[in-house]
Order: C-alpha cells, then structure tokens, then sequence
C-alpha cells in the first residue's frame, strides 16, 4: 500500500512535468530511490522534503511525511468532506480557535494532577482535542496561504524562530 507522502511525492512530481530521473538528478538522489519512496517501499528522506519546500514552496508533501516519521497526523484534509479552498480553511481556522478560547475558559488546571477528580481530568482531555483541533487548522491555513499568496514556508518559520530568540523564549 502506497504511503500518503509517496503519493503526494508522485503528484507533485507529475504536475510539474518531471520524471523520476529528472528529480532524481535535482536531488542528487536515484531513481530508484525515487520510485521507492513513491510507492511507499521506502521513508521519503528529508532532503527529498526540504527540496520541495525550497524549490517549489510546497509544504503539503512536509506534512504528509512528518505525519509517517513522527505519528503527529497533521494531515491536510483530503477526505470527502473536506473543503480545502482558502477561505474555507480560513473559517474552519477561526471556528477551532473560537472553541479553543472557550474550552481553556471553561477548563481548571490549577489543581495538582495527582488530585483531580475524574470528571475534571475528562475537562482537561477536551480542552486538549479542542487545542489540538485548533493547532491542526492553524497549520493547514498557513500551508495554504503559503503556498496560495507564495509566501516562503521557511521563511516563516524562521521569521518565528528569530522572534522568539529575540524575546529570550529560546536558546540560539
């Protein structure tokens, strides 16, 4: 069974008109790397990642990946259900924020956790999937304008990481 990144590796690869030798030659990889990862026989690498988000400012195929390397499921949407035009994603993003804001209103964690009662620890687990709902839509959104108004995704991210070294949050 075809792994969600190769299959997106394919898809991207192919609207950009390039054979398997051809981003193999871009990526210093072989072909036949090319067509493991694309049918799933093998982990995409991170270099083959980092290609698409640098050349092509495509964050999806990084997504699909880290969802495979590290179980986190920040998938974009691509079930039947799914609208993924921008201003959909933009209201989904503003609907899980809202819920969000309002599950943390509603949630206590001032107690020591060793002394919570269930039916608040129940409390606690919700206002993580809302959290969790609303980390996902924020990640989609920023994909998508990215990769909509191309804006570099790695910019952004290292625009953040300034930011918050700057503000002494991390260490360089």
């Amino acid at each position: 069974m075809k792994s969600k990144s190769g299959r997106k590796l394919k898809e991207l690869r192919q609207e950009r008109g390039q054979s398997q030798e051809q981003l193999s030659l871009d990526t210093f990889l072989s072909r036949e790397s090319i067509s493991k990862f694309e049918n799933g026989e093998r982990k995409i690498q991170p270099e083959l990642t980092n290609h698409y988000i640098k050349q092509h400012n495509d964050p999806m195929l990084a997504l699909h990946t880290v969802s495979e390397y590290m179980g986190w499921h920040i998938d974009p949407l691509d079930g039947p259900a799914a609208d993924t035009h921008r201003t959909s994603i933009h209201m989904k993003l503003q609907e899980e924020m809202q819920e969000a804001a309002e599950a943390l209103d509603q949630c206590s964690i001032t107690m020591n956790p060793d002394y919570v009662a269930s039916y608040e620890r129940e409390n606690i687990k919700n206002t993580a999937m809302e959290v969790a709902d609303s980390i996902h839509a924020s990640i989609l959104y920023l994909a998508e304008i990215c990769k909509s108004y191309n804006i570099s995704w790695e910019d952004v991210w290292d625009e953040h990481q300034r930011k918050l070294q700057s503000r002494g949050y991390v260490k360089s």
